[in-house]
């Protein structure tokens, strides 16, 4: 099917597999980073070597067998989309369709009742800052929809603030939350909102590595809600959030602790 109604969009599949089997395809692509020179260590971003070499290089025909061999169609079990709408406000349309008896359908976003999400993403009455509405918000107790405004925000009690600047952090924190526990629009504005709206802030509940440091990764110069990209493009514009990075570094860590177990 073709929007032709969308300026911009992504689709995220999830893939199943058994643990024995994910570690081999962990160990493929070891490998294949070997055999490519490697890398040294950096925030989250452009794989280095796919960076170095292009689309074209032997790391990225690698890595595109490797992914062919283990996550065929038959193992998909959700996909997930978002859409920017060709429309005056920059509108931001989410979904999840899972597979089931064969066949993918419409799902509930979830702490929501709805199938879909939308994002509007409205201009500051200053031009600075976010001044963005949800439609089908969230009902979880971790509600961080105060900050998508940064008018409401400010004006705000300072107990609601402080309420919804803990939930933003633990929407960003996977030892909080997964994609089974809070809603799209949430876990893709959480950074803008605590970047903008919160002026970075990095409490308590806030993911950190067991050296206490937060997870650094390849920041837009501007957080917005015109990007709300977890790990892909706006055009030619790079967008990844905080909690990408921190799932990435909760998941290295597991996968670490998997492979050094004789």
């Amino acid at each position: 099917h073709v929007d032709r109604a969308a300026d911009d969009g992504a689709v995220h599949v999830f893939v199943e597999m058994p643990q024995a089997e994910l570690l081999r395809t962990v160990k493929q692509v070891l490998t294949l980073r070997e055999k490519a020179g490697g890398y040294a260590a950096a925030p989250l971003g452009v794989h280095p070597v796919l960076e170095r070499e292009g689309l074209g290089g032997a790391f990225a025909q690698g890595l595109r067998s490797i992914v062919l061999e283990h996550g065929g169609a038959s193992r998909v079990t959700r996909m997930t989309f978002f859409r920017r709408t060709n429309s005056r406000q920059g509108q931001w349309v989410f979904g999840i369709f899972d597979a089931k008896s064969g066949a993918f359908a419409e799902s509930p976003i979830a702490t929501t009742t709805a199938t879909t999400q939308t994002l509007v993403a409205g201009i500051a009455p200053s031009g600075e800052g976010l001044a963005g509405r949800v439609e089908n918000p969230t009902s979880s107790p971790d509600d961080m929809t105060l900050l998508l405004d940064t008018v409401k925000a400010t004006a705000a009690p300072q107990e609601d603030f402080a309420k919804a600047v803990r939930a933003a952090e633990r929407v960003e924190n996977p030892r909080f939350h997964s994609p089974d526990t809070m809603d799209c629009v949430s876990c893709h504005t959480s950074t803008a909102a605590l970047r903008v709206s919160a002026q970075n802030s990095a409490g308590a509940d806030a993911y950190r590595t067991s050296g206490g440091k937060i997870p650094g990764y390849a920041a837009p110069a501007v957080p917005s809600l015109e990007n709300v990209h977890a790990l892909s493009y706006l055009g030619s514009e790079l967008g990844i959030n905080q909690r990408t990075a921190n799932e990435s570094h909760s998941v290295t860590v597991a996968v670490n602790a998997l492979l050094a177990k004789p």
